[in-house]
């Protein structure tokens, strides 16, 4: 390939390596809001202190329906040593 086709090959490589980071970004923040929503739905069933705990747990946690899976546990779980068992089980190797 000559210098040429290299150099008019660039803006393409450009706009789709930009487009997988839009895409790894908008992911990552849909996952931190997901995150923030469900420390403060735990936190209005269990506390403050609970919620915290739980968005630390799910810091990790980067599949959307494991994360949808934490809100059924908010509702399910009996207590906050409950919800914080489940949730550390999504984390474990």
């Amino acid at each position: 390939m000559s210098l040429l086709e290299r150099v008019s090959e660039w803006p393409r490589e450009w706009l789709q390596e930009g487009i997988r980071q839009g895409v790894a970004q908008g992911l990552e923040q849909g996952l931190e809001q997901q995150r923030a929503l469900l420390e403060r739905l735990a936190a209005g069933r269990f506390g403050a202190s609970v919620g915290a705990d739980l968005r630390r747990a799910l810091g990790q946690v980067e599949q959307p329906d494991q994360l949808a899976q934490v809100g059924d546990w908010i509702l399910q779980s009996p207590t906050a040593g409950e919800l914080l068992r489940r949730a550390s089980t999504l984390t474990r190797p």
